[in-house]
């Protein structure tokens, strides 16, 4: 994991520092948004004052959703789990509405992903739209991180026509440059609102196999 976030950091340099482009860096037709300025590491686990945040891309997504969402649907599912830990957090109340949390899966080019709603994936599928909806991260107070279980994202991939799956590698093709990317290698950014003052989050993935786990 910490090569991988070395590799993640540097892309983040490059991005940031045109100069980096000539020797390797990310294609400017390869970034939808520009990467994260400023964050506070890219650990899995990551607590901000009493909010921790988890992040994981879990490998058999197809058996959960009952569709492949990747290949037909063209979106990347990240398991996500918030809750409140810490010192006064047991008489603490923050709200989360992930309509409002800005969320962005940078993929390990630097490519910018948007996060999309359940009725966005499915458009018009009641039965995949329903089961999306059981299992996506919903606005509510936040739990106990203890207590606290895993919801979902999901991510467009865009514009599709340029990502290839295969097994958990995405290939890119941006222009005239192709890339294969580890879904792991990946960085998670949002926002969460405490007391009127505002709380960055960047999550390094990590890849388990099983939804259980």
């Amino acid at each position: 994991m910490k090569s991988s976030l070395l590799v993640l950091a540097t892309l983040v340099s490059c991005t940031l520092f045109p100069a980096c482009a000539s020797q390797g860096g990310v294609p400017k037709e390869g970034v939808i948004a520009s990467p994260p300025t400023a964050g506070n590491g890219f650990a899995p686990n990551t607590q901000v004052e009493i909010v921790v945040a988890r992040a994981r891309f879990v490998e058999d997504y197809k058996k959960l959703f009952g569709e492949d969402l990747i290949e037909d649907y063209g979106v990347i599912p990240i398991a996500i789990k918030l809750g409140l830990k810490g010192q006064g957090s047991e008489h603490e109340t923050i709200y989360a509405n992930p309509q409002q949390m800005d969320f962005r899966l940078y993929l390990e080019d630097g490519t910018a992903l948007e996060s999309v709603t359940a009725a966005q994936v499915a458009k018009g599928e009641s039965k995949l739209e329903s089961k999306l909806n059981s299992l996506a991260l919903r606005e509510d107070d936040l739990p106990n991180f203890q207590g606290a279980s895993d919801k979902y994202l999901f991510f467009r991939l865009s514009p599709r026509k340029q990502f290839d799956l295969s097994g958990v590698k995405l290939t890119h093709q941006a222009g005239n440059v192709q890339r294969t990317l580890a879904i792991e290698r990946s960085l998670v950014s949002f926002r969460i609102i405490r007391g009127g003052k505002t709380l960055p989050f960047f999550i390094g993935l990590t890849r388990v196999q099983r939804s259980s786990e």
